[in-house]
């Protein structure tokens, strides 16, 4: 064991960035041209024209790396890529083209690369044995060979979280990948001739022009009224003319037919489970496949942090790490947010423990708390909307605050713990569409009609004229599909595997903006392949017991946390539960009303979301004379609402009152701020 951790250790990477680029396939190139290959001319102002379109969108995302930019065009003029850098080691290296451009005769191949390969240097050796040398000690220049060598065959063997774009000036071909999960963004917007690309869709808006995709966006309205939180169509955008590779996918830009071809390289392996074993294998398996995921990804060159929420998920994280990096006389910072107006901290109060019980032990790690008072906590919205777009969970106010207080205190890598409840059924007990809704979801059909059950709330959000243009059928095709495409009959496997899919991709694309917003590269153990094997093929008979959920991941690291963590149920992230932080959104959705762009209601209906404000304002009146308690009365808008409850928003026979749905959250209240504050910041692209 000591000597696989010590093999390990050698194989960690070094870095993460935003990256984007252009493909112009219409240039007319007279010769090869440039870097070893000398010779021949190409259309230098179209060249500059696409490179200059390029450094663009990278201003866009140079958020993601602000530690080195890089852009290279290709010989023939046609195709130009970059990427902004954020180093972990290697930094200041001035050879970093070198790792993205690789030409031998007139054979040419680009990479831009978002990531990090895990076993990069197994890669290395393998590919010194036939002959490459290298320039740098990058992953990023590792994969750039592999692909030259394997193409697309070496993608089942890369171990890691990447997105990126590569092209082979032999095959005539640009190959678009992302990773199985999807931790990594790649976006793209092609017109025939022209093709775009970026790992933020802001950075294309430039280019082409913000229009709301109505379709996208009552999707996500949809799946976010019904369920946990809302995404947007996997494989789309809130953004007309704006694509997103889906996970596992790669997408291959045929250069000859100028045509785009699609395959999905890279499926969860949710399938039935033939063979049972004992429990005891399963513990040991995800005890082993755990500790190496969380261990690999610990970096010693640079500051290392930790979401870390008391927990089970993020202790386990958290304990390990430190464990790691004390041993190399390293610090591991730790991050949980806290709400000052409130008496009741659970999340905070378990991360205490956990860092006291980490002291015991003798590792080095530091908690901070994250406060967040009524008067801060909207601070950042403008900020957080920028980079993550129509959110319907004000929890994301704290996770970005959270990254926040973690740059501050010089952290450049973050572990996570998401991926934990959507393979190990964490959500059995208490989210929609699991537990309390079997018989519901028990059929593809049955789990659109659940989906469909807010189609009337969300229906009346949209202008009239719109709502004729809405196809909610395809709005819920794409859900039907994940829900039919895994290989199992086990309908709550199905379900488990949407979770895995859809709630996952929220909270992927979640982390990766706020992160990199802040320069901090977000890993996440428990989506290592490994780790997601070991874990789809434990049933759920072993995993889920009566009022608790996880139990093989809370046997597996019983002997390493305190006792109070090992037996706490499954909690969400922490909101505000003191009503004054609902108030307070109340105040902000009244003010954005009143100055949005009157632009806005070619989209939606005002009469209905000024009927929202109103009706929310009186159900935050009801709560107050009802509790006493500012924070039981808080509690109320927080609740989880069974997927059966119609929402109330029709205004009285009396204009001057408004029936307050009593299952009105304040969670659809953000999502709609937030939709205004989106609107607002975009109306900039708009062409």
């Amino acid at each position: 064991m000591k000597e696989f951790f010590e093999h390990m250790e050698s194989q960690k990477p070094e870095m993460m960035c935003g990256i984007a680029g252009v493909y112009e396939g219409g240039l007319e190139a007279t010769g090869f041209y440039g870097g070893n290959g000398g010779g021949g001319g190409r259309n230098i102002e179209k060249t500059k024209s696409i490179t200059n379109e390029t450094r663009q969108m990278l201003e866009t995302v140079s958020h993601r790396g602000p530690d080195l930019q890089t852009i290279i065009q290709s010989v023939d003029g046609k195709f130009s890529v970059g990427q902004t850098r954020l180093a972990i080691v290697d930094v200041g290296t001035q050879k970093y083209e070198k790792a993205m451009n690789y030409i031998e005769g007139n054979h040419q191949c680009m990479l831009t690369f978002n990531g990090e390969i895990y076993n990069y240097k197994e890669l290395r050796k393998e590919l010194e044995q036939k002959g490459y040398s290298f320039e740098t000690q990058s992953d990023t220049e590792v994969l750039l060979k592999s692909l030259a060598e394997y193409g697309k065959d070496v993608l089942e063997r890369l171990d890691g979280q990447f997105a990126f774009v590569f092209r082979d000036s032999n095959k005539e071909e640009i190959m678009f990948v992302r990773d199985r999960t999807g931790k990594k963004p790649l976006y793209y917007s092609f017109d025939g001739e022209v093709l775009r690309f970026a790992s933020e869709p802001t950075a294309l808006a430039l280019e082409v022009g913000f229009r709301p995709d109505i379709n996208a966006v009552t999707s996500l309205f949809l799946s976010g009224a019904t369920f946990a939180a809302g995404e947007e169509p996997i494989g789309e955008s809130t953004y007309e003319n704006i694509l997103q590779l889906k996970p596992g996918e790669v997408m291959i830009l045929n250069e000859k037919e100028n045509v785009l071809l699609h395959e999905i390289y890279a499926k969860l392996p949710l399938h039935d489970i033939a063979e049972h074993k004992k429990e005891q294998e399963y513990i040991q398996d995800l005890r082993m496949s755990l500790e190496i995921a969380i261990r690999k990804r610990v970096p010693l060159e640079v500051e290392t942090g930790v979401a870390l929420s008391g927990g089970l998920d993020s202790s386990v994280v958290a304990l390990i790490a430190a464990d790691e990096l004390t041993k190399h006389n390293k610090k591991l910072t730790a991050a949980c947010i806290a709400y000052s107006a409130q008496e009741k901290n659970s999340d905070y109060e378990n991360a205490e423990k956990v860092a006291e019980f980490a002291k015991d032990k003798g590792y080095n790690l530091e908690l901070l708390k994250t406060e967040l008072t009524p008067e801060n906590f909207l601070d950042h919205l403008e900020e957080m909307v920028k980079v993550l777009g129509i959110q319907d969970s004000i929890r994301q106010l704290g996770m970005y605050e959270n990254y926040r207080n973690l740059k501050a205190h010089g952290v450049k890598v973050a572990l996570i713990g998401e991926g934990a409840d959507e393979f190990n059924w964490g959500y059995w007990h208490k989210f929609p569409g699991l537990a309390q809704d079997q018989e519901a979801c028990s059929t593809a059909e049955g789990f659109r009609s659940l989906v469909l059950s807010r189609k009337g709330y969300v229906e009346k959000l949209f202008a009239k004229d719109v709502r004729e243009k809405i196809d909610f059928k395809k709005g819920t095709d794409y859900l039907v599909d994940i829900y039919d495409g895994f290989d199992t009959t086990d309908s709550t496997r199905k379900m488990m595997g949407i979770y895995a899919t859809v709630f996952l991709g929220f909270l992927n694309k979640a982390n990766d903006r706020l992160s990199m917003a802040n320069a901090i590269e977000a890993r996440a153990p428990f989506q290592d392949n490994d780790v997601v094997e070991k874990c789809l093929n434990t049933p759920r008979e072993a995993q889920v017991k009566p009022g608790i959920e996880k139990h093989i991941l809370r046997e597996a690291f019983k002997n390493i946390l305190p006792e109070d963590i090992y037996k706490r149920p499954k909690e969400p992230l922490p909101a505000a539960a003191n009503i004054v932080y609902h108030e307070k959104i109340l105040d902000e959705f009244k003010k954005r009303l009143e100055s949005i762009d009157e632009s806005f209601w070619q989209y939606f209906d005002k009469e209905t979301w000024n009927n929202i404000s109103k009706s929310f304002e009186v159900r935050i009146g009801d709560l107050k004379k009802e509790y006493s308690n500012p924070e039981e009365a808080g509690e109320q808008l927080m609740l989880w609402r069974k997927v059966d409850l119609e929402i109330d928003i029709i205004g009285h026979e009396e204009e001057t009152k408004y029936v307050a749905g009593k299952d009105i959250r304040t969670n659809d209240v953000f999502k709609l701020l937030t939709t205004l504050v989106w609107y607002q910041q975009n109306l900039q692209y708009k062409k």
